[in-house]
């Protein structure tokens, strides 16, 4: 009899031990290549959407959930992932193929699955080439198991940059130029343009210094979206109503200034609460989210904006009732190319040269955080705001949702799984396969909850299904009480901050923050770490050359220098310099880390921080997620050509499939690209062809012409000369070079050096086998924005020939990067010709 009630006893406390409140929560999703119209302006086929629709579905848990998520791949000859951004989970679920995860073949399938630990407001994309610029993006929302803030509505902005080219065109063009989209972009820099300006002695400064000046964006776009649309109606709201609105940017290479007509009050970063603070304006950097409350105090229609940095642009959702007058969102004054920068690395800010890590005696914060504000961005010229305020008609395309499946017994699962406001479809999700799971009423949904109000949208009404009057997460406990933070668990550090107490009303004595960056940001407690654990410190410097378009990380791209090895157990400070002239939004995956600011010990918590120009960062986290994970520039094309790393924990074993992966990895092989430009004139002719990758070049140069130097002389005899030499680039500025000339129709082993002088004056000097030596110069000089002139000088002192002494002067029209036509003088005769390039 003992024996049975000690069986009984035990029986009834491991049933116990198991958590009731746990839920599987299902979706599918399936990715395929489909035509899509997103810019307006033409249909284009290499778009890829997930359960018919760009953005992705928004994908909805509660904290304690378990995730079971079927990734579908439809697209031939292609591979898919999905990563789960800012996620905490195990690695071998984060979804960066042949880093952590298997790819998904054509084909085939991927169960995800990985206990939610969390809540707050993220989002999850491809990890595969350029698929997340194509459109495999959407939302991811967990809503807490007990609602910590008061609201009325909730609704998901998701923001996106749009190319009609494909992205795979497009990382093409920038490897051939960097420039290469300053014409679509009306940006390009002239002597004449920085005279208007009033900018000609920083103009000059600039090129002294040798930059092109301030980089805000790289690729030209064609639309700005928010949630799948130029502009739409995110959702109804009456006065009085107070809106949470969680906003991700989804952009590939896009920062994004998000305001509205009234006050903004922030209340989290990146999925995590924080001290809520007021402010005009959001700069938003990829992969950044943000929720904001805003209280609506008309009966009028508010206009949420989320305008590019470079200001070509912006997509807006509107707040309100539809049919009344309509309160636009500030614009964005043009940015002055010829602005002055501070390349010290404070940028002038109110916080400039302060060092944060004494501040509140944060531990472990020694690292030299300043103000990385670089612009002033308060002041709005309303009159100067770009063209391109893209036309809002013409999109009538319909949402879709993903399919979750649950419990058979039901619950009330209206806007559960839809996808994120505005976001196209095709077609219905396809339903998950597997059952036995329950019952999600309680996903803070409905009005009662302040759910998402999803009435504006025509979305397919989802069956409907018997509401119970009361909710098991209603009744749970939260998941952790408010103190010390336990560092053993990664999520005990963010759901401190969710379920803290705070006040959302702002301080009358505190105005509206101009432009919110993470410097603006406090945590709600303290997230010092642990101050007995060993530091790890590393310096991360984030370099680049936008002419050939490559990006490392200390001097190195991700295939020389893949890995970055830590302990378990260690507070792991990394300091982020940046030297180049563009932000750099760093994400760590599968950790979340202090942003070290001015607020101390309660330095915000964030998975992704933007580094600006010439400024720093320090970040610090404690090690205790053991796995492989990337760290990377969010910048789509600076983390493909190379700003990457992968952080290993030393105690951690590779899984098969990682081991088996290794080799395939995509990050640790280069790719080659090429470069061809052909000019054809009255006097002469000439074809450049390069072949090139992150350090290395093989140049083909050929140019041929009239003896005597004569016009439209084509019947008589012509001489060739040319050169075929490798290339090795060492920094930005210095090349060794090595190969072969052709010249008086003699062949000459050769090799020199390369080096760019102060004003972009590019050089190269070099000696043949026979001890004879040559110099060469170039610059480009561009007048206004389409008339520019090439110069060059090659010299060749007691080569013997009737050519010692070349040079070429052109004065061409150019109306766009592909081709310019005009004169071009030679040392003999001046001739009239054209150029193109591709």
């Amino acid at each position: 009899m003992r024996t049975l009630h000690w069986l009984i006893f035990s029986f009834v406390t491991m049933f116990m031990s198991v958590p009731v409140f746990a839920k599987t929560v299902r979706y599918e999703l399936v990715v395929r290549n489909e035509k899509v119209n997103l810019s307006g302006k033409k249909e284009v086929d290499f778009a890829l959407t997930v359960n018919g629709g760009i953005p992705a579905p928004t994908l909805e848990f509660i904290e304690g959930d378990d995730a079971e998520i079927l990734v579908k791949n439809e697209i031939p000859n292609e591979e898919v992932s999905i990563h789960w951004h800012g996620i905490l989970l195990p690695p071998e679920e984060d979804g960066v193929a042949y880093v952590n995860t298997p790819p998904i073949h054509p084909g085939k399938s991927r169960l995800f699955k990985f206990k939610i630990r969390q809540n707050g407001t993220y989002w999850y994309h491809s990890h595969t080439a350029v698929q997340e610029q194509k459109g495999v993006y959407g939302a991811l929302v967990i809503h807490p198991r007990k609602k910590a803030i008061a609201y009325d509505k909730d609704a998901v902005v998701v923001l996106s940059d749009w190319s009609d080219e494909n992205a795979d065109q497009i990382i093409r063009n920038l490897r051939k130029d960097g420039d290469y989209y300053l014409y679509k972009k009306d940006s390009v820099r002239s002597y004449f343009g920085a005279v208007q300006a009033g900018g000609l002695k920083t103009h000059l400064q600039n090129e002294w210094e040798r930059m092109g000046g301030m980089d805000l964006s790289d690729v030209g776009y064609d639309a700005f979206l928010i949630n799948g649309k130029r502009s739409s109606q995110l959702l109804t709201a009456h006065p009085g109503e107070r809106v949470r609105v969680r906003i991700i940017n989804a952009a590939a290479s896009s920062y994004f200034y998000v305001s509205m007509g009234i006050p903004m009050t922030v209340i989290a970063a990146d999925g995590v609460d924080i001290e809520p603070v007021q402010a005009k304006e959001l700069l938003m950097g990829m992969a950044e989210t943000y929720d904001i409350l805003v209280t609506l105090p008309e009966h009028k229609n508010y206009e949420l904006r989320a305008t590019v940095q470079d200001v070509t642009g912006y997509g807006s959702t509107w707040i309100g009732m539809e049919s009344a007058p309509k309160v636009v969102a500030p614009d964005k004054p043009l940015p002055d190319l010829y602005a002055s920068m501070d390349h010290s690395g404070h940028g002038g800010g109110t916080m400039s040269g302060m060092d944060h890590s004494a501040h509140g005696g944060a531990a472990h914060s020694n690292g030299s955080a300043t103000d990385h504000s670089k612009m002033d961005h308060s002041k709005v010229d309303h009159s100067k705001m770009r063209g391109d305020h893209m036309s809002h008609e013409g999109q009538n395309a319909e949402t879709g949702h993903a399919r979750h499946t649950e419990a058979s017994t039901g619950g009330d699962h209206r806007g559960h799984g839809p996808s994120a406001p505005g976001s196209p479809t095709t077609g219905k999700a396809k339903p998950a396969a597997g059952g036995g799971h329950a019952d999600h009423s309680a996903h803070a949904m409905h009005q009662s909850h302040g759910g998402m109000d999803h009435s504006k949208h025509s979305r397919p009404e989802p069956a409907k299904t018997k509401k119970k009057k009361s909710s098991s997460a209603d009744s749970m406990p939260l998941t952790i009480a408010p103190g010390p933070i336990d560092w053993s668990n990664q999520s005990d550090a963010m759901l401190k901050q969710n379920t803290a107490s705070r006040n959302l009303e702002p301080s009358s004595s505190k105005p509206p923050i101009e432009t919110l960056t993470v410097d603006s940001l406090q945590a709600l407690q303290p997230t010092t770490l642990p101050k007995d654990a060993k530091v790890h410190e590393l310096k991360l410097v984030l370099g680049g050359d936008m002419e050939r378009y490559v990006w490392h990380i200390n001097g190195k791209a991700i295939h020389q220098d893949s890995l970055l090895r830590i302990n378990s157990g260690e507070v792991v400070r990394i300091v982020f310099q940046n030297d180049t002239m563009m932000h750099h939004p760093m994400h760590l995956h599968g950790h979340f880390f202090r942003v070290v600011n001015a607020n101390g010990e309660k330095s915000p918590l964030k998975h992704t921080v933007d580094v600006p120009p010439h400024g720093t960062r320090t970040i610090e986290f404690y090690a205790n997620e053991p796995g492989q994970w990337m760290l990377h520039c969010h910048n789509l094309y600076h983390m493909k050509t190379g700003m990457a790393r992968i952080v290993r924990y030393n105690d951690f074993k590779l899984t098969p499939d990682m081991e088996s992966n290794v080799h395939s990895d995509p990050h640790l092989h280069e790719h080659w690209y090429n470069h061809t430009r052909l000019e054809a004139a009255s006097n002469h002719a000439k074809g450049q062809f390069r072949l090139m990758r992150t350090w290395d070049e093989l140049d083909l140069e050929i140019e041929t012409a009239e003896i005597e130097g004569k016009n439209f002389s084509f019947g008589k005899k012509w001489e060739t000369e040319g050169d075929l030499v490798y290339r090795r680039w060492f920094s930005n500025f210095f090349n060794v070079f090595g190969g072969g000339t052709l010249y008086h129709g003699e062949g000459f082993g050769t090799v020199g050096v390369g080096y760019t002088l102060p004003m972009l004056i590019e050089t190269a000097v070099s000696v043949n086998h026979e001890g004879r030596f040559r110099l060469d110069v170039e610059k480009r000089f561009q007048w206004t924005k389409n008339v520019l002139s090439d110069a060059e000088f090659t010299w060749r002192p007691n080569w013997g020939g009737e050519r010692d002494t070349e040079f070429e002067v052109s004065l061409m029209y150019g109306p766009s990067w592909t081709w310019a036509a005009g004169l071009m003088l030679t040392e003999k005769s001046a001739g009239i010709g054209a150029q193109i390039q591709f």
